[in-house]
């Protein structure tokens, strides 16, 4: 078994908030490491997450922030969606959506793919 890193960037245009640290972070870029253990199965491999690091970047006011922090995946994932459909101003939609129609919007928004025209979050991506 061995050990798989992925790397992803997520950029948050308003401050969000990390509930293993109980604090707020600023908007701005960030580097997200996930660490996947790689299972052999009987017929493919499967990868596990194992630990997801958040990159801080450092500020002029707290030099003290440049480093790593363990994340919640899914806590990370909700938040991004949540400033994404924020940045586009859907925000009398926020009650309606279900957390799988959240996640799907977020992946949509990540990957940067072209969503089908027929899609009813089409829309909310573009």
């Amino acid at each position: 078994m061995g050990v798989q890193v992925k790397s992803s960037f997520y950029l948050f245009r308003n401050p969000f908030f990390v509930s293993q640290q109980g604090r707020h972070l600023p908007a701005g870029n960030y580097c997200v490491e996930t660490y996947e253990q790689v299972v052999q199965g009987e017929k493919f491999l499967t990868y596990l997450p194992v630990l997801t690091l958040l990159h801080l970047n450092n500020t002029a006011d707290d030099s003290a922030s440049d480093g790593m922090i363990p994340v919640d995946l899914a806590e990370l994932e909700l938040a991004f969606t949540v400033d994404q459909v924020e940045a586009v101003g859907w925000d009398f939609l926020e009650d309606d959506l279900s957390e799988q129609e959240e996640c799907l919007i977020g992946a949509l928004c990540r990957t940067k793919r072209r969503v089908s025209t027929r899609s009813p979050f089409g829309a909310m991506v573009h």
